[in-house]
């Protein structure tokens, strides 16, 4: 144990000085005017939380609304409130004692070195164009920016997918550590929740029960150190919860296409009987999955499909999560010119998308269209499929 944190202290210490140089420079070029927008709300409530105050009350909320808007959320604009549970704070602790302007920094440049150096070590025989490029797309880009949680959440979900893929045998300590970390994705259930069967079933399929147990006993412990900080944590999250409904009104994606497409009184209907048939189709994919008949990277193409189309949000960060079956495509892909070009174009469009929208041509069009986009490739990589083998995969090359 002592021979390995000695080899791993000289990592340990670059990563550490490359995120100080990064900190720094990122609080240089916005040192008139500070983003992350996101963040600052988990950075008010993780400072109330933590000096044993109620993150979820009006006083917090108020000061946060002050803070971005001047004033207090007027009707139709976003209450900026916390609505996470507590637990997703202790990843902030070490960091919310700065002034916000150097927390954001931090908080940015830690994001950005994570994504990067997973990309690039998880996938090692991959194009190094490729792995460098990921965190540039604009929907990680854009939560970067809003310093939302979803861009670690997603580099948690990358390392899972990607032992999944290459079915890599773990020891019982990295076991332990990776149901840990999948434990700290409960945060955002309705970005994770579906991959978070996945794994589930990925453990009893492999035999891991020492995952499970990571994953259990880690979610007990943030639980649990939430209570010595708020002790009645749940009855005011799930009061938070109820008042975001109410002030926010979250609208599945899938139902706003259906508005594009049907008169109103018909969409609700429509998307419960759409949102059913997808689940069978889930269950049905799962089936084959775990009788060997459907390859993991169909699975995960699908599983990031109706998670989206369920989704109660739109924002473009929250579309990472189609960007990353593709990415697990990309990598798995022999590096020709064609995969260099599709990539590319793939980049471009997310930026192009953004600029129509920026420029009011079609304003919601970035968080509309990728969607549709992602449809088309996914009914094209279904298409494709072999009939009876796992997709080719240049990781092992």
């Amino acid at each position: 144990m002592i021979k390995r944190i000695i080899k791993g202290l000289p990592y340990f210490f670059l990563f550490a000085l490359v995120l100080g140089v990064f900190t720094v420079l990122v609080h240089t070029a916005f040192i008139n005017s500070t983003p992350g927008i996101d963040l600052f709300v988990f950075w008010s409530a993780g400072r109330a939380f933590f000096n044993h105050q109620d993150p979820y009350s009006q006083e917090v909320s108020a000061q946060i609304q002050m803070a971005i808007y001047r004033h207090l959320a007027l009707p139709g604009q976003d209450h900026m409130e916390f609505a996470y549970p507590p637990y997703a704070l202790l990843v902030l602790y070490p960091i919310l004692w700065f002034t916000f302007d150097w927390t954001q920094a931090i908080w940015m440049s830690f994001n950005l070195l994570v994504l990067v150096s997973l990309a690039y070590l998880l996938f090692p025989n991959a194009p190094k164009w490729l792995s460098l490029t990921l965190p540039v797309f604009y929907p990680v880009v854009f939560g970067l920016i809003l310093g939302n949680f979803v861009v670690l959440l997603s580099a948690i979900l990358l390392i899972f997918l990607r032992i999944l893929l290459l079915k890599i045998p773990l020891s019982h300590k990295a076991q332990f550590f990776l149901g840990g970390l999948m434990a700290w994705t409960t945060i955002k259930p309705q970005y994770t929740w579906l991959f978070l069967v996945l794994f589930l079933l990925y453990c009893c399929r492999q035999r891991m029960m020492t995952m499970i147990t990571g994953f259990i006993a880690a979610l007990s412990g943030l639980a649990l150190l939430s209570f010595l900080f708020l002790p009645n944590w749940p009855i005011l999250w799930i009061r938070e919860l109820g008042a975001y409904q109410e002030y926010n009104r979250p609208v599945p994606v899938l139902s706003e296409y259906l508005a594009y497409l049907f008169p109103p009184n018909i969409v609700q209907p429509l998307f419960y009987l759409a949102a059913l048939a997808g689940a069978a189709v889930t269950a049905f994919m799962f089936l084959r999955w775990w009788k060997g008949q459907l390859a993991d990277l169909y699975l995960i193409s699908w599983c990031s499909f109706f998670t989206f189309i369920v989704h109660i949000n739109t924002v473009s960060y929250e579309q990472i999560i189609l960007l990353l079956p593709f990415f697990l495509w990309a990598v798995t892909q022999k590096p020709t010119p064609r995969l260099m070009t599709l990539w590319t174009g793939a980049w471009i469009t997310s930026y192009a998308l953004f600029a129509i929208s920026f420029l009011k041509i079609l304003p919601n069009i970035i968080d509309t269209a990728p969607f549709l986009l992602y449809s088309v490739w996914i009914l094209w990589l279904f298409a494709t499929a072999p009939k009876a083998q796992q997709p080719v995969c240049a990781l092992n090359a």
